[in-house]
């Protein structure tokens, strides 16, 4: 927490206007902008400028926002360590020589975009969102040294995400948090019913998902199936309403977007 400590203290002693994230209460995981005024025990008490009111926060509970110098947000937390920068790489698709953005988070491999080439059978090319293709075809266009990510394999990096978070209850069931999702969404491409930006990610891996069905308000990738015989395979989806990475299973012939994992 030394982080975090060191600038919280430091707001103290000048008086300036932090901005943190907070995990407590109804408004949890919203930013406001407090002046921390002193600490006492576990808590620090201080203004909120949000609400206008004196107020007291759990420390460990607590996330203060850096602004980098590249303009990026960032929020520190218990024990985190600096940002981390993604370790990118290129991949080139023998078959139309499209180049894609690989990068590796944790001891996985994934394609950093979504797939999109104009694949033979029941699949299209969808710009900069990626295609859209069932089961058998996501299978088919595969390329050699990578496959399609079983249900385990996103499981692990829904879990992995969660290395940022400062909640024991994230940690243990990130499938039920918020803030898995969000350290895996876009910067930017999300849109509500309206077409108005909001829904987007703080990326903080490089694994940038993007939305590629309902006109940018929803995802979903394809998971193998483990029993190949069944109907169904299944998935994972977000959409801009929230930040969780939802479990479902679908028909194969539906039009998902795919993310290879390298073998």
């Amino acid at each position: 927490m030394k982080d975090k400590i060191a600038i919280l203290q430091k707001a103290i002693n000048t008086g300036e206007t932090i901005k943190i994230r907070y995990d407590g209460g109804s408004h949890s995981g919203t930013v406001r902008e407090i002046i921390p005024k002193k600490r006492k025990g576990e808590h620090v008490e201080g203004f909120c400028v949000s609400s206008q009111k004196e107020k007291k926060y759990r420390i460990d509970r607590m996330e203060i926002e850096i602004v980098l110098e590249n303009g990026d947000i960032y929020y520190a937390g218990n024990n985190l360590p600096l940002p981390i920068t993604p370790e990118y790489d290129t991949f080139i698709y023998p078959k139309d020589g499209k180049k894609y953005r690989t990068v590796k988070i944790g001891d996985q491999i994934w394609f950093a975009e979504n797939f999109n080439y104009a694949a033979e059978g029941n699949g299209y090319s969808n710009g900069k969102y990626g295609g859209l293709y069932d089961y058998e075809t996501a299978k088919k266009s595969c390329p050699e040294g990578w496959r399609l990510p079983t249900g385990t394999d996103w499981d692990k990096l829904a879990s992995f995400a969660t290395t940022l978070s400062y909640s024991p209850k994230e940690k243990s069931n990130p499938f039920h948090s918020n803030f898995a999702g969000m350290q895996l969404k876009a910067k930017e491409g999300w849109v509500d019913y309206k077409g108005i930006p909001t829904g987007n990610g703080a990326d903080a891996f490089g694994f940038a998902v993007l939305p590629c069905q309902n006109n940018g308000m929803t995802g979903e990738w394809w998971a193998k199936n483990e029993e190949e015989k069944d109907a169904n395979a299944p998935n994972r989806g977000m959409d801009y309403t929230g930040n969780r990475l939802v479990r479902s299973n679908f028909k194969k012939s539906r039009l998902l977007s795919v993310r290879y994992i390298k073998k």
